[in-house]
């Protein structure tokens, strides 16, 4: 059971394909409700006896005051902990320690701060060097950037001394992305490159759920296909969200 949590829509960066460019970006998760999302996707997950792991999301989580106290909320719930981060504050992540840091990273250098629309290249450097815990690469797949996703790899392993997992790669998908959408040629190259992992199965609505600041349950992050509301953290009102997720086709981002 996986559960990304958008605890924030704030984020300082400007990205064309981003799902929540269009959205309002100052809705912040109460940590009292995060708690409580968790807790009654923690009895779905004893009920199927499977593990559980939220991922903290946004927006930018390093623009949370208190990021640190999310991921300890999570922790003692029994949930293995992931950070997504552009690493726009770099000691957020340091203080927050979870399990698992997912740098996101589209280009190599100065070509992925323009894109992104700040300077964070070097604070990229920097986590990239000392996070101590798991880091693995989180990439979207371009029409134009599979070259540098490869030396993104060859970099990270060149400097990092702690564990990495590898590089993750979404292709970019949907139709406000289409411009730059990879060919099916580039996607099974990318596929043979040791330590690359393209993401090839939909959890989408069956045991991955992505809930918004306001308590909105979606499908995928992607595709932003609601499946209801959380409004009195109840097994019943869950149970009803799970069904409609399980009735969903797969690679729901790739119809709309």
């Amino acid at each position: 059971m996986q559960i990304i949590a958008e605890v924030t829509w704030v984020c300082p960066a400007k990205c064309e394909h981003c799902p929540l460019r269009d959205y309002a970006h100052t809705d912040v998760m109460p940590i009292e409700k995060f708690a409580k999302v968790l807790q009654v996707f923690s009895k779905v997950a004893e009920v199927r006896k499977e593990d559980k792991a939220v991922v903290i999301s946004g927006g930018e989580p390093t623009t949370l005051l208190n990021l640190s106290d999310y991921v300890e909320v999570a922790k003692n719930l029994g949930y293995t902990t992931t950070i997504v981060s552009n690493c726009f504050i770099p000691q957020k992540l340091f203080d927050a320690k979870p399990d698992v840091l997912e740098v996101s990273i589209d280009y190599l250098g100065a070509k992925h701060d323009e894109v992104r629309g700040i300077p964070l290249w070097d604070k990229i450097a920097l986590v990239v060097r000392e996070y101590p815990n798991l880091l693995v690469v989180r990439s979207t797949l371009f029409n134009d950037n599979m070259q540098d996703i490869v030396r993104i790899r060859d970099w990270v392993r060149e400097i990092r001394p702690h564990p990495f997992g590898g590089v993750f790669v979404t292709p970019v998908r949907g139709k406000s992305a289409v411009e730059k959408a990879p060919t099916r040629e580039q996607i099974e190259e990318l596929k043979k490159e040791e330590g690359i992992f393209v993401e090839n199965n939909c959890p989408a609505g069956i045991n991955s759920f992505t809930v918004t600041p306001q308590l909105h349950v979606l499908a995928c992050f992607l595709a932003r296909k609601e499946l209801g509301v959380i409004r009195d953290f109840s097994e019943k009102e869950l149970e009803a969200i799970t069904f409609k997720g399980a009735q969903l086709p797969r690679f729901l981002c790739e119809l709309e």
